[in-house]
């Protein structure tokens, strides 16, 4: 589970978004044109969250085939927002 009190990305680019989870592992958000910050709207387009381990060697789940908006998919990390978009999103991909 990403850490929602602590959920600043330790790597953030135009194509990943890496969070440290509560337990140590790493969630990895890949895709294109990801924009954030203080004064900038979410935007960018999910193809892909990995699951990592807290090393970021080996790949513990792997969801692929996404086609999900960034500001859609961060509603799913808001704990008063999860329930139904989470579902939606991780029935939108491959789950490997």
């Amino acid at each position: 589970m990403i850490d929602t009190n602590n959920n600043e990305p330790t790597i953030a680019t135009a194509t990943q978004i890496r969070f440290v989870n509560t337990d140590g592992t790493l969630t990895d958000i890949l895709g294109s044109g990801f924009a954030q910050g203080d004064n900038v709207q979410l935007a960018g387009t999910i193809t892909e969250i990995k699951h990592l381990s807290s090393d970021g060697l080996n790949v513990i789940d792997d969801v692929t085939g996404l086609n999900v908006s960034l500001s859609f998919a961060a509603a799913t990390f808001d704990p008063g927002e999860a329930g139904q978009q989470l579902y939606e999103l991780v029935g939108a991909g491959n789950n490997t």
